[in-house]
């Protein structure tokens, strides 16, 4: 779209002049802002990515007459940018044109490629029966595997896992003897889901390595899952099954995208980014080069430094995985967007209307940002004072969570769990006949401190909140035996010091300073403005659907 001669974007529909100079009003124009047209297209866009953004209980109390207040002021600081020849700068340029490669791929994969969206009945009944068969697992995990084959020997000739499980085992199971509450395939974790798969009740598992360990279970018990549960968990198996279906789907098209666009890769440059797979939590790391390691013929490429970006980025993502994983992930990304890059201008779909629709958004968005951070940003200062001042009107809203002084034990033995609860019903002090049972401390050699309540279950929070100070809860089933504890104490929570919040305050202060800044400068801007309402056409506008 041209720029006017005083800033503003010349109108694309041909309008009749007034008797006074001022354009007269189409059909579809609501304000002109320096003669550049808000029409009823712009605001119907805006609706339309408010509403996206908003919750049911926004868009109920939202008015939307502040949208054209909005898209006057968009349009007056777009103009300011466009002046000041923003759009040149090479930053934005080179953003500019990722974001129109983008978009042109989006739409052509939105023309190009269907995800699945549906599951058959009979298979969804099917994924239920197998995920919801309820499994109890028992487990003995030890260091070696030399010492998990002896102990896996000992088991099939008649030892009892039970007593062995807990004299050696490592896992956390080891106070129950190794047993595993009873639960549906679905929710067992890997690897003991994949190993209790084929397990019949008393099979004995391979040996396998688990954790820092190396483990083997049996199968304790093994039920169908039930009937009544299947509407039940409709969903979550229609989703599982989507999911599973979807990841099949895209890697199957992008494969048959790259038999007929091959892409190549350029070893010396993937060779020195595996070269530097130590480096990757460096900053050196991403001063990657132009040079391409992975191209189209005759079409567009991945350079050096772009790779290096989406390798630091899948790091960001799972601090956790292997070089050779997140890089395998970086090349996968990359080369998809490569493929889709490269048949969205070749299809020509840059020129579609649509896609310079999103093009023409995006580079309004990208102006705005660029306006305010030259012409607002700088402009904005704190004081200590101003941020003491902050923090004292406001220091309660920061106050913790009420903190607790909890005695918590665990008792691994059911039947002197039941005998304990039916003392302490009966009146008994719970300090003076913990000490004779068999007890398993959650705080190391059941120390007690003061801690915050939300760091405690759902389960201990809940009972808390009824307690008074000496009241005792329990028995309460958990995966190390039954949990009691006594509340021996609580206080409000701590209020965090000035430099524990300092960047809350100063994204408060930012924002309220930013926004004072921005209304002075916009009223600065109108008062140097032509701004022309079409009060008709708005009135006609808002009273739509009313």
């Amino acid at each position: 779209m041209a720029v006017a001669a005083d800033g503003g974007k010349t109108s694309e529909v041909v309008a009749a002049t007034g008797g006074d100079g001022t354009p007269a009003a189409a059909v579809d124009t609501l304000v002109w802002v320096n003669g550049a047209p808000i029409t009823t297209a712009d605001l119907d866009r805006l609706l339309e990515e408010t509403h996206h953004s908003m919750s049911q209980e926004g868009m109920r109390r939202f008015d939307p007459r502040k949208l054209l207040d909005k898209a006057i002021n968009d349009e007056l600081l777009v103009q300011q940018a466009e002046a000041l020849g923003l759009e040149e700068e090479p930053g934005i340029r080179a953003e500019l044109e990722k974001i129109e490669r983008e978009k042109a791929a989006s739409f052509w994969l939105r023309d190009h490629y269907r995800a699945p969206s549906e599951v058959g009945e009979a298979r969804l009944k099917s994924s239920y029966r197998v995920n919801y068969e309820r499994m109890q697992l028992r487990q003995m995990s030890l260091r070696t595997r030399d010492e998990a084959e002896r102990a896996r020997e000992a088991v099939l000739a008649g030892a009892d896992m039970d007593s062995m499980a807990r004299a050696s085992s490592l896992d956390t199971k080891k106070l129950a003897g190794g047993l595993h509450h009873e639960l549906p395939l679905l929710e067992i974790p890997s690897p003991l889901s994949t190993v209790a798969r084929n397990l019949q009740p008393g099979e004995v598992s391979e040996i396998f390595p688990y954790r820092d360990a190396w483990s083997f279970v049996r199968m304790e018990k093994r039920s169908p899952a039930p009937d009544d549960g299947f509407e039940r968990e409709r969903g979550t198996v229609e989703k599982i099954l989507l999911d599973h279906d979807r990841k099949r789907s895209w890697r199957a098209f992008m494969d048959s995208l790259k038999t007929v666009v091959p892409v190549r890769e350029h070893e010396a440059v993937i060779s020195a980014i595996r070269a530097d797979s130590t480096q990757r939590l460096k900053a050196g790391f991403l001063k990657g080069t132009n040079d391409p390691a992975f191209s189209i013929a005759s079409g567009p490429s991945i350079s050096d430094y772009e790779l290096r970006q989406e390798i630091s980025h899948q790091t960001m993502n799972d601090g956790t995985a292997s070089f050779s994983t997140v890089f395998e992930r970086a090349v996968e990304a990359t080369t998809e967007a490569l493929v889709l890059d490269h048949l969205a201008q070749r299809d020509g779909y840059a020129q579609r209307p649509e896609v310079r629709r999103a093009l023409e958004n995006a580079r309004r968005k990208k102006l705005i940002e660029a306006y305010l951070a030259e012409a607002i940003v700088p402009k904005i200062r704190f004081s200590h004072r101003e941020f003491q001042q902050y923090y004292d009107q406001h220091k309660e809203e920061w106050r913790g969570p009420e903190q607790v002084l909890l005695d918590i034990v665990v008792i691994s033995n059911e039947e002197q769990a039941e005998e304990l609860a039916e003392r302490l019903r009966a009146g008994s002090d719970f300090d003076r006949i913990k000490g004779e049972y068999t007890i398993v401390s959650e705080t190391e050699a059941n120390e007690r401190s003061w801690a915050s309540l939300d760091t405690f279950s759902d389960r201990i929070q809940k009972a808390v909140a009824g307690m008074k100070v000496g009241d005792v809860s329990g028995p309460d089933e958990i995966s190390q035996g039954w949990l009691f504890f006594q509340l021996d104490g609580r206080r409000p929570g701590r209020i965090p010091s000035l430099e524990e919040v300092d960047a809350t305050i100063r994204g408060v202060m930012f924002q309220k300073k930013f926004n004072e800044l921005l209304d002075e400068h916009l009223r600065l801007l109108k008062s140097r403005s032509t701004i022309v309402r079409n009060e008709s056409s708005i009135e006609s506008y808002f009273s739509r659907g009313s």
